[in-house]
């Protein structure tokens, strides 16, 4: 039946029987990952961000999807001093996000802006 294959076309988390998230608007952490022209040797400050150095050089910064976007995570590197050489962006996986759902701040925001 129609129905059946359209809502199953849908990702869903559910818990305890209870609905948690209906579709991809789920509200998550981001990473954007950026690999700078000049070696770091300690995460520059950040305005409205905080950037971790990660073993390999990298310099992580995680934002909010809904709040912000990438490009202002990269005009606060820029700001800072940073040039840019390459970038990549991660995102949370499936276990993360049914997670943060379940068992995060139950005084936080929706994470489906509900």
């Amino acid at each position: 039946d129609e129905r059946s294959r359209g809502a199953s076309a849908r990702p869903s988390v559910v818990y305890v029987g209870r609905g948690l998230a209906l579709g991809l608007r789920v509200r998550t952490t981001r990473t954007v990952v950026i690999t700078s022209q000049a070696p770091l040797t300690e995460a520059p400050r950040l305005k409205g961000f905080e950037g971790r150095l990660r073993k390999d050089g990298s310099l992580a910064v995680a934002f909010k999807t809904g709040e912000t976007g990438v490009e202002q995570v990269l005009a606060a590197v820029r700001a800072a001093g940073v040039g840019i050489k390459d970038l990549a962006t991660e995102d949370p996986s499936l276990e993360d996000v049914f997670l943060s759902l379940t068992y995060g701040d139950p005084n936080a925001e929706s994470p489906t802006g509900t």
